[in-house]
């Protein structure tokens, strides 16, 4: 292999040597990539796609993602998905992808159109779409991914083309905008922002005329690298593997100089200093990340208290308490990153780390299995690269993930208290937990699907919740949420249950699966002692679980056979279980430590 794996396929991108080197790379992961999770994924384009196929193929593999790739036919993607030309419906997506530009308007204003016709313009562009993705909810079972509309590289209205409602650049916003607003009130539909990654790209690049007149492609087939890279973080985002953590050095770092020689006094921090104000940026730019819900933490080689004391500087924007972990000492970088890992109990596939020492870098990369971010030593291009790299993709943002980096703090800190008690269940009588158990509605179910579509750890059957068809109304559903306090903090809902009532009177457990945050108390046992109460009331005979086991779901294992579960059938990788209804499960009082109703 003649090619750095990692640096083709981490941005900015060589599209010289990644495209000399397609081929190749492509076979290199699916040799290594044995046991992805697989997806079906169709891409409708309104112009050549069989790159973008390519291109989308190494970075899921890359990631952990096998992809089944059904590819429309050039141009006819509103044919395949409303008359089922092609063989979209035998194919069964899982995930469908509109891939369309600017070029595919059907009708533009022209000088002539009046305001009340333009509206009409813009009304009948946006149905077009829209009877595409409602045709999609009601015949298929999948997610769709629609590209927002870029700019053309031309203006016939000079710089009145975005401001007069006749110009083609105004056009586009508006239909952006309708986009903007239905993905806004659909879960299961996501606008791929081409438009900003136009932008990024520059016009020059990102239109080709040569590309587009000899070989339909559109945008440029260089551009077109961070389509399918962008495209791929929102199949992770939806996947529930986007990063959740940002682990960061400190000296040269998060501020100017080192803490240690310089003291708090002359490190650099200063709008009135070009490197005091990009490192002042950098700090807001990671601050604002912590508010949208990903976990910070810090690992330093230092003395504790002295590292602590440079975010005591009157200039800093960042404080000790917006991360969630704080470990500082003489140790190895990568030890005290496991260390961190464990202490926010992810898998460290959820994590990358910053620094701005190579050296510290290369430790981390030889030692651990987190990303390293390789942000280089000049603080101007830190921001630019984390967030090219585009690590912490989302879908949507629910209250709970906005709750996330104070819950996990307040979870770290609570640990630290149990040498205080004689045992473990003493320290959680001392938490004064309290949960409620509800069944799922309106204002509970975004929440509910966003939780077992992204948990991967304690999560029994791997299964997603298909935003098209689920309804907590069905008289054969019994969908219930969790949610915990403690008296260090309000965690919000942290646990989904989904079954399934049978016609013979069983209950199948679809779904089950619990946040990270909150193992290891307890709540399993509330949660599942609520539901058996309920299929008790509802006259079920017996509940039926199962097992599907991964690289992440160990923890799960023998939670059936811990509720006293009769096992059907047992494979390496798959188990079936059952209960009685009858069954007395008086065992669960001792183990049960958390107040509920």
């Amino acid at each position: 292999m003649n090619f750095d794996l990692k640096k083709l396929l981490t941005p900015p991108f060589d599209e010289g040597e990644l495209f000399k080197n397609l081929k190749m790379l492509l076979k290199e992961l699916q040799i290594k990539k044995n046991n992805c999770r697989i997806k079906r994924i169709a891409i409708l384009g309104g112009s050549t796609t069989s790159h973008l196929k390519d291109l989308l193929n190494i970075f899921l593999l890359n990631n952990n993602i096998t992809p089944d790739i059904y590819e429309g036919q050039f141009q006819l993607y509103y044919e395949e998905m409303m008359y089922d030309v092609g063989k979209l419906k035998d194919f069964d997506p899982d995930i469908i992808w509109i891939h369309t530009t600017w070029r595919n308007i059907k009708n533009f204003p022209d000088m002539k159109s009046t305001a009340d016709e333009i509206n009409s313009l813009v009304e009948n562009e946006f149905h077009f779409y829209k009877s595409m993705w409602d045709h999609a909810k009601k015949n298929f079972s999948c997610t769709i991914i629609q590209n927002n509309f870029d700019y053309p590289n031309y203006r016939t209205l000079a710089n009145k083309d975005s401001i007069d409602v006749r110009g083609k650049i105004n056009f586009l916003s508006e239909i952006n905008r309708k986009f903007n607003i239905y993905d806004q009130k659909h879960d299961w539909f996501n606008v791929l922002d081409i438009n900003y990654l136009s932008f990024l790209n520059g016009s020059d690049k990102w239109q080709n005329e040569r590309d587009w007149y000899k070989y339909r492609n559109s945008p440029s087939l260089r551009s077109s690298i961070d389509v399918a890279y962008g495209v791929s973080k929102v199949i992770l985002a939806i996947e529930g593997l986007s990063y959740k953590c940002l682990v960061v050095d400190l000296d040269n770092t998060i501020w100017g100089g080192v803490i240690g020689d310089d003291g708090v006094e002359n490190i650099k921090f200063s709008r009135d200093h070009p490197i005091g104000d990009a490192y002042l940026d950098f700090q807001n730019y990671i601050l604002e990340l912590k508010n949208r819900g990903v976990i910070l933490a810090v690992v330093s080689k230092n003395e504790d208290k002295i590292a602590r004391s440079g975010f005591a500087h009157p200039n800093s924007i960042l404080k000790v308490e917006d991360f969630s972990a704080f470990v500082a000492n003489w140790n190895t970088k990568s030890s005290n990153i496991t260390e961190i890992i464990k202490q926010i109990n992810i898998n460290q596939s959820s994590a990358i780390f910053v620094d701005d020492n190579q050296m510290e870098r290369d430790e981390v990369s030889q030692n651990s299995n987190i990303f390293v971010c390789n942000i280089g030593d000049n603080v101007e291009n830190f921001r630019k690269i984390i967030d090219r790299n585009n690590f912490f993709e989302l879908v949507q943002i629910t209250p709970e993930d906005i709750k996330r980096p104070s819950s996990i703090r307040a979870s770290i800190e609570s640990n630290k208290t149990i040498e205080n008690y004689s045992n473990y269940n003493e320290y959680l009588k001392s938490l004064e937990m309290k949960a409620e158990i509800r069944e799922v509605d309106s204002s509970s179910k975004d929440r509910f699907i966003q939780l077992i579509n992204k948990t991967n750890q304690f999560n029994l059957t791997l299964e997603k919740i298909n935003f098209n068809n689920f309804s907590n109304r069905d008289n054969d559903t019994l969908a219930m949420t969790a949610s915990l306090t403690d008296k260090f903090s309000d965690h919000g809902i942290v646990s989904a249950i989904y079954g399934k009532i049978k016609s013979n009177n069983e209950v199948d457990i679809n779904v089950w699966v619990m946040s990270c945050r909150v193992f290891k108390r307890t709540l399993e046992y509330a949660m599942f002692h609520k539901f058996f109460l309920i299929c008790k009331k509802l006259k079920v005979k017996k509940i039926n679980g199962f097992y599907k086991k991964s690289d992440r779901n160990i923890i799960v294992e023998n939670l059936y056979k811990e509720l006293k579960f009769k096992e059907l059938k047992k494979t390496e990788n798959y188990s079936e279980w059952t209960l009685d209804i009858d069954k007395n499960l008086d065992f669960l009082k001792n183990k049960i430590m958390i107040n509920y109703e």
